[in-house]
């Protein structure tokens, strides 16, 4: 996501929570839903460009270090009370 590339994820374990709407998930095992999901993002310039603008953008805004340090300090606040 950060490089501006859609992002096509399973279902399983944590891939929806970091994807959020940023990107595709399609169901575990399922390759027929993987491969109309590549097809979707090959063939369809607004849904690949659209997809490639908000992964970027969650990158920056959830996922980069400063992101996860800010949310890691505010959870240590709350932990220590203050």
């Amino acid at each position: 996501m950060w490089h501006g590339v859609p992002v096509i994820g399973s279902d399983s374990g944590a891939i929806p929570e970091v994807v959020g709407c940023a990107g595709i998930i399609v169901p575990e095992n399922e390759p027929r839903a993987l491969a109309e999901a590549v097809g979707r993002v090959l063939f369809d310039d607004g849904l690949r460009n659209g997809l490639a603008r908000l992964g970027r953008q969650r990158a920056q805004e959830e996922l980069s270090m400063d992101a996860m340090a800010t949310r890691l300090a505010a959870l240590y606040r709350r932990i220590l009370g203050g």
